[in-house]
């Protein structure tokens, strides 16, 4: 380059156009020299932070941090503040921070402390929780049978104009008899419930009985449980004869959960679990004899999850089951007064909610009782996220609404008990039985 500039000045003593070649060399030669130029290796993150999950109060943010030190110490920062200060052990650490306010939005960041000195920082990242919901419902109320242990045991929402109750309900004939064979569909069209009755060819008869759980997929792909699993469309019926499928005459099914229409977990009494996939079927050992009262999913995740009906001390602590991606069974560390579990929700980001003795809530390893609900016996929960919860239960029944829980006192009675519920978008359903009569419940929001 210093030829080039005595030229260039040489030139300033001769023509114009010689200056201007030699400038557009110079120019390309410096750019050649950039782009030649070794470049500087991107630096390694020694401290990353990211957001898990958000409610309308708490946040949680997953820490790593690479080469750790035995002595080291981070800082969470919200909003320019220090907030808290504490040890860490562990390369990935889940940071909670609560007392948030509701629709907001936070900036946090980690300072890695090493004796007493800044080491390193995370970017700053923002979490937004959520807003709140509206516990404002309509009800309305359905009584449905003349007697005979009529009740609903399960219900499910499709849309706002179409769900689904199964059960057994008894009607009298002409005779003043009751019917044998009951109707074990409820058919909601937004605005009455019509009754059917399911009927199946089981090993060569028409069989007509009480339904234990459904669950849908859409209007046209309904699985039914009576003591075998049922597919249908609403109006034709096919039975899986599940014992003899199996091969296990001790196999009952009750209630099952689905990801889609070839992945499906069907639980029952005495510790039944049944997995049906790729249109097989096989029976997974749950290591239990206990009634499994209830299965769900995590959707972003493949662990299943399942409670058990315990009133065994022998058993304490093993309400719960987690059934992982190769079909082994976990037992899962429950709180000690959670007794017996009912039924079970899982969020998107595997904060699980369980029900029985209590309301209980497990986030990221920590468990914690809702104390709205400490010592009630709870029987159902269905929820459409973190900020809209509904539990119900023999004595007390409620709504989060992210913040607060409302307490509907007119849903629970001495003569009844509400057993089942869903609950989607404005809507929800909760039924069971009303003296020896069924009784359905619709909530408006």
């Amino acid at each position: 380059m210093i030829w080039l500039l005595q030229l260039l000045e040489e030139s300033n003593k001769k023509d114009n156009y010689m200056k201007y070649i030699l400038l557009n060399i110079a120019v390309f030669l410096l750019l050649v020299s950039f782009n030649c130029s070794p470049t500087s290796p991107t630096p390694i993150k020694d401290v990353e932070l990211t957001v898990s999950d958000v409610s309308c109060t708490e946040a949680w943010l997953h820490l790593t941090v690479n080469n750790l030190s035995r002595n080291t110490q981070v800082q969470l920062v919200r909003n320019s503040n220090i907030v808290n200060t504490f040890d860490i052990n562990s390369s990935d650490t889940t940071i909670y921070d609560d007392s948030l306010s509701s629709n907001k939005t936070y900036s946090y960041q980690v300072v890695e402390l090493q004796n007493g000195m800044t080491a390193a920082k995370s970017e700053i990242i923002a979490a937004k929780t959520m807003d709140t919901t509206s516990s404002n419902f309509t009800w309305q109320t359905y009584i449905l049978g003349d007697g005979n242990s009529s009740t609903i045991n399960d219900v499910a929402i499709v849309n706002d104009t179409l769900a689904y109750a199964v059960g057994a309900i008894y009607y009298k004939d002409s005779t003043e008899q009751f019917d044998p064979l009951p109707y074990n569909l409820i058919v909601w069209d937004g605005k009455n419930w019509s009754l059917k009755k399911a009927t199946v060819n089981f090993r060569g008869s028409k069989v007509t009985s009480s339904i234990e759980g459904i669950f849908i997929f859409s209007n046209t792909d309904i699985w039914l449980m009576a003591t075998d699993p049922i597919l249908g469309d609403g109006i034709n019926w096919i039975d899986y004869d599940i014992r003899n499928i199996i091969g296990n005459n001790s196999i009952t099914i009750s209630k099952c959960w689905g990801k889609n229409n070839n992945n499906i977990f069907f639980i029952g009494n005495l510790g039944n679990i049944v997995h049906y996939y790729n249109d097989t079927w096989q029976k997974i050992e749950s290591g239990t004899t206990l009634n499994i009262t209830d299965v769900y999913g995590s959707p972003n995740s493949s662990d299943i999850y399942a409670s058990l009906y315990n009133t065994s001390s022998s058993l304490a602590g093993h309400d719960l089951l987690k059934i992982t991606n190769n079909n082994r069974v976990y037992n899962l560390t429950t709180p000690n007064n959670l007794y017996e579990a009912s039924s079970l929700w899982v969020d998107n980001k595997d904060i699980l909610f369980i029900v029985g003795s209590g309301l209980f809530r497990k986030a990221y390893g920590n468990w914690k009782e809702i104390n709205e609900f400490k010592m009630k016996s709870l029987t159902g929960i269905k929820a459409n996220g973190l900020n809209d919860i509904f539990v119900i239960g023999s004595t007390r029944s409620g709504h989060f609404n992210g913040k607060t829980w409302t307490i509907y006192n007119g849903l629970n009675f001495t003569s009844g008990l509400y057993y089942s519920i869903d609950f989607k978008n404005n809507m929800v359903i909760i039924a069971g039985y009303y003296g020896t009569r069924a009784i359905i419940t619709v909530g408006i929001r």
